[in-house]
């Protein structure tokens, strides 16, 4: 796999064209964005719910469902268990919900392995005090979890803990230099936007999400370094283009448009810019 350097260039100037509040506006739409901030306000337990939405970031992997559906899920059952029990332990609520979930079915007990070493390390304190410093809570999970920074569960659970900061009212700072968690989505975007390879976009998005994500990683960096949006930012865009691609039965046309309706939606924005983002995004798609 290689990454294509004008697609890049182009990709990274249709982002640069819309501004970051942008970005911010569709991330307040992102169903995932929705389901921890119906947990940081209902729980009760700012700090606790932030700790929740970490640990679900970290076993948000093999998903039997997808994504909007199991976050929703997960929001909904903590908030009942909570309320029951306000003092159940994370680890324990993880257990419980492992074994009911819908969504969450492949791997459990790998799964519960992973939150138990996460909460050995990691307090709701230190969650709601990464609302002043991402980066610090991005370096632990990666030490405590024994994985790279840059791998998809680690930089997803920053993300996670940057949405229940946003849901406190908070506006941390993403850093630029933190990777977007390359899922399946994201690696269809960037087969169909051609910033990597010239081969059929979907030969290229099955190697890219099966054996080279760090392809990905790299290729969505560059573009991010050029357009001035962090990588982070731009992931609630990518993914519900994504999934309007899949509404639309990958046809690019329909895509295209779908993805500027619910962009235009989101943002409150219409207009050239954003349509020249679909139309990038979905270059390759035939």
């Amino acid at each position: 796999m290689m990454i294509v350097e004008e697609r890049v260039a182009c990709l990274a100037r249709a982002v640069s064209r819309l501004s970051l509040e942008v970005f911010l506006r569709v991330e307040e739409h992102d169903p995932q964005f929705k389901a921890v901030s119906t947990l940081v306000l209902g729980l009760g337990d700012q700090c606790k719910a932030a700790l929740l939405a970490v640990g679900n970031a970290l076993i948000s992997y093999r998903l039997s469902r997808p994504g909007e559906e199991y976050w929703e899920e997960f929001s909904r059952t903590a908030l009942r268990r909570y309320s029951e029990n306000p003092d159940l332990p994370p680890t324990v609520f993880f257990e419980e919900f492992l074994q009911s979930s819908r969504g969450n079915r492949i791997g459990v007990e790998a799964k519960l392995k992973r939150i138990r070493r996460m909460s050995v390390a990691v307090t709701p304190r230190d969650v709601c005090m990464a609302c002043s410093n991402l980066e610090d809570l991005w370096r632990r999970l990666s030490a405590v979890m024994g994985a790279r920074p840059s791998a998809k569960t680690i930089v997803f659970a920053v993300k996670m803990a940057y949405y229940a900061c946003r849901a406190m009212g908070l506006n941390p700072t993403i850093p630029m230099h933190i990777d977007i968690p390359v899922d399946s989505r994201i690696s269809m975007l960037a087969a169909t936007s051609g910033i990597v390879n010239h081969m059929p976009w979907r030969t290229v998005w099955r190697i890219v999400y099966e054996k080279e994500p760090g392809v990905a990683r790299q290729a969505w960096r560059l573009v991010a370094d050029a357009s001035g949006i962090p990588p982070l930012h731009l992931d609630a865009v990518l993914w519900l283009s994504a999934r309007s691609a899949r509404e639309a039965g990958y046809r690019r046309e329909k895509a295209i448009s779908l993805a500027y309706n619910y962009l235009s939606m989101y943002s409150g924005m219409r207009g050239e810019g954003l349509m020249n983002l679909c139309r990038e995004l979905f270059f390759r798609m035939q």
